[in-house]
C-alpha cells in the first residue's frame, strides 16, 4: 500500500447512493454524516449533484445549489464537492447558458472547494466551454470519464491534451463494473504517459471487483479514490467505504471506528432499497448493459415473476449502455409490430355517462370511499391489476405496460371482462396467448410527443393510465373519476411522466374534467 499521505479517499454517499431514494436524505442524517465523516482522514465529499436547471421531483442531495449550502455546517477540515452531469451542459440556447452561469456563480467558493463534472467520452470535447467557467471560478475541477472501458488511446491522448490546463484531476469510471485488475493498470497506464494531472477512480461493483481495482489503482500511481458507505450507489453500488479505510488504515484506527458508527443508520436504508451486487449485475457487467436496466426491474415488486436473465440476455443485442426503458420494451419486440391495423368484429361495450378508472394505490383499502350507488352506475376501468377491486366487477382492463402484461398473461386468458390492448402493437408470441373475442384494439406506439385519433395512441412512454384517457378522449368522454391513484413518494427514484402527461391533456383539451375520489398526490 503507497504511503497514506499521499492518497485523497473522495467519499461520495450522498451523491452516488440518491438513484436509490431519489437523493431524499433527512437533513439529519446529512448532518450527522459530515459530522462523523470530519472525524476521519477521509477529507473529501461529494455531497451531491448540482442538477442544471434545478429538478424539483428529486430531493436535497440533487439539487446542490447555493440555497442549498446555506442549510448546511461544513467543518474547517472538509472539502466539500459536487458533480454536475455533462449533458446539463448540452444543447442549450443562450438565455440556458446565461443561466447555468449564473447558478455556478453564486456557488459560495467558501464551501464548495470542488466540483466534479461526469463525462461520457463522446461529450469530452462539448462542454470544454463551461470546464473554462468553472476554472476560472476558482474551483478545483475534476473530470470523470464514464464508461472507461471503451475509451481507445487515441481519445485518452487527446483528452489529456485538451484538459491539460482545464482539470486539476482525471478521474475513469468503470460503469459497468466489468474491467479486471489487468486491464485497468494498462489504462492507469496510459493515462499516466499522456498527463501530469493526478489520477482518480470510481468503481462499481457489479463483478465485485471494485475494492480490488481501487486497491490496484491506489498501488499504480492514483491517488483520489472514490467510495461510498456500504457501497450505497447507483445498481450494484461501489468500493465500500468501510472496506477501503479498513484496508488503508487498519482495523483497529479511528478512521474506521468511525465509519462504522454510520453503518447502523445505512444498513436500515439497504434494508429499504436492496442494493448490492447479484447474478443480474454481475450479467450487466459481463454484456456492458446499463445498471439502471437491472435496478429498476429488482426495485419494483411488480416485475418480480418476470424472468429476470432473459430480459438481460435480450438487453444484450441491443446498444444497452445508456439507460432508456423503451430500449427494454422493444428487446421485447414490444411497439414495433408493421401489421396493418387490425379491426375485430366485436363491438365496443356501452360508456356510461360517469366512469371510475381503478389503480392500485393503498386509498383503495377503505372499501366505502366511493358511494356504492356512483359504482353501480359507472363504467368500471380497472388499470392492469389492483389489490383492491375484483377484476370480474370490471367492465373494461387495461394494460399497455409489456411487463406488467408478460406477468398477468395467465390471468388475461381467462379474463371475461372486455380487455382495451394495443394489440397491433403486441409481439406475436404475446398475441398468440390471448383470446380476440374480449379485446377493444386500441394501437399503441411510442414518440416523442402524445397523439392520438379514434384508432391510435403515440406517447413517450406506455403508462396505462395516459393510454385509457386517451382512448376514453378520442370516444368523446368529457370526464373521468379516478381512484386509487396515490402518487409516487418523494424518495422513489422511478417516478413516472402521469404528472407530465396528464398536464399535457389538461393544457389540450380544456374541456376535459378529472375528479380523484381517493387522495393523491397528483394533481387533477
Amino acid at each position: 500500500m503507497p504511503n497514506k499521505k499521499n492518497l485523497n479517499i473522495l467519499d461520495c454517499t450522498l451523491r452516488d447512493g440518491g438513484y436509490y431514494n431519489n437523493w431524499n436524505f433527512s437533513k439529519k442524517l446529512l448532518n450527522e454524516y459530515i459530522n462523523s465523516i470530519s472525524k476521519t482522514d477521509i477529507k473529501n465529499i461529494e455531497i451531491g449533484f448540482l442538477t442544471l436547471p434545478f429538478d424539483g421531483q428529486k430531493g436535497i442531495t440533487a439539487n446542490c445549489d447555493h440555497n442549498f449550502f446555506k442549510k448546511i455546517d461544513v467543518p474547517g477540515n472538509i472539502n466539500l464537492g459536487i458533480m454536475i452531469n455533462a449533458t446539463d451542459f448540452l444543447n442549450k440556447n443562450e438565455i440556458e447558458e446565461k443561466q447555468i452561469i449564473k447558478t455556478i456563480k453564486k456557488l459560495p467558493k467558501s464551501k464548495v472547494k470542488f466540483i466534479r463534472v461526469a463525462c461520457h467520452f463522446k461529450h469530452l470535447f462539448k462542454v470544454t466551454k463551461f470546464f473554462k467557467i468553472l476554472k476560472k471560478r476558482g474551483f478545483k475541477i475534476f473530470l470523470n470519464i464514464m464508461q472507461i472501458s471503451d475509451i481507445s488511446d487515441l481519445e485518452i491522448s487527446r483528452t489529456c491534451k485538451v484538459y491539460k490546463n482545464l482539470a486539476d484531476v482525471i478521474y475513469f469510471a468503470d460503469s459497468f463494473g466489468s474491467i479486471n485488475e489487468k486491464q485497468f493498470k494498462k489504462i492507469i497506464i496510459k493515462f499516466k504517459k499522456n498527463t501530469t494531472l493526478e489520477l482518480g477512480i470510481h468503481a462499481h461493483d457489479n463483478m465485485k471487483k471494485a475494492l480490488k481495482n481501487t486497491i490496484m489503482a491506489s498501488k499504480n500511481g492514483v491517488r483520489w479514490l472514490d467510495s461510498t458507505i456500504l457501497g450505497m450507489g447507483r445498481g450494484p453500488g461501489n468500493t465500500k467505504t468501510e472496506e477501503l479505510v479498513k484496508s488503508i488504515y487498519g482495523n483497529s484506527s479511528k478512521t474506521t471506528r468511525e465509519i462504522k458508527k454510520l453503518l447502523p443508520e445505512f444498513n436500515l436504508l439497504k434494508k429499504k432499497y436492496n442494493w448490492g451486487t447479484n447474478k443480474y449485475y454481475w450479467l450487466s457487467g459481463k454484456y456492458k448493459i446499463h445498471p439502471t436496466y437491472i435496478q429498476m426491474l429488482l426495485s419494483d415488486n411488480r416485475y418480480k415473476n418476470f424472468n429476470y436473465t432473459e430480459v438481460i440476455q435480450n438487453l444484450k443485442k441491443y446498444k444497452a449502455s445508456k439507460y432508456n426503458p423503451n430500449t427494454l420494451y422493444l428487446a421485447m419486440d414490444f411497439y414495433q409490430n408493421k401489421s396493418t391495423l387490425k379491426n375485430f368484429s366485436k363491438k365496443e361495450p356501452k360508456i356510461n355517462k360517469d366512469i371510475i378508472i381503478f389503480g392500485n394505490g393503498k386509498s383503495l383499502q377503505n372499501k366505502n370511499v366511493i358511494s356504492k350507488k356512483l359504482i353501480s352506475q359507472s363504467t368500471k376501468i380497472l388499470i392492469n391489476r389492483s389489490k383492491y377491486v375484483e377484476d370480474d366487477n370490471m367492465d373494461i382492463i387495461v394494460y399497455c405496460h409489456p411487463l406488467r402484461l408478460i406477468t398477468d398473461i395467465k390471468l388475461l386468458k381467462k379474463s371475461a371482462s372486455n380487455l382495451l390492448l394495443p394489440y397491433n402493437s403486441l409481439p406475436n408470441i404475446i398475441k398468440s396467448q390471448i383470446d380476440k373475442k374480449n379485446i377493444i384494439n386500441f394501437d399503441l406506439k411510442l414518440g416523442k410527443n402524445i397523439r392520438f385519433n379514434r384508432n391510435s395512441l403515440i406517447i413517450p412512454k406506455p403508462l396505462g393510465l395516459i393510454y385509457a384517457l386517451g382512448y376514453l378522449i378520442s370516444r368523446g368522454v368529457k370526464k373521468v373519476y379516478l381512484a386509487g391513484f396515490d402518487g409516487f413518494e418523494a424518495d422513489n427514484p422511478f417516478k413516472d411522466e402521469t404528472q407530465v402527461y396528464i398536464n399535457h391533456l389538461k393544457k389540450s383539451f380544456k374541456n376535459f374534467k378529472i375528479i380523484s375520489l381517493t387522495k393523491t398526490k397528483l394533481n387533477f
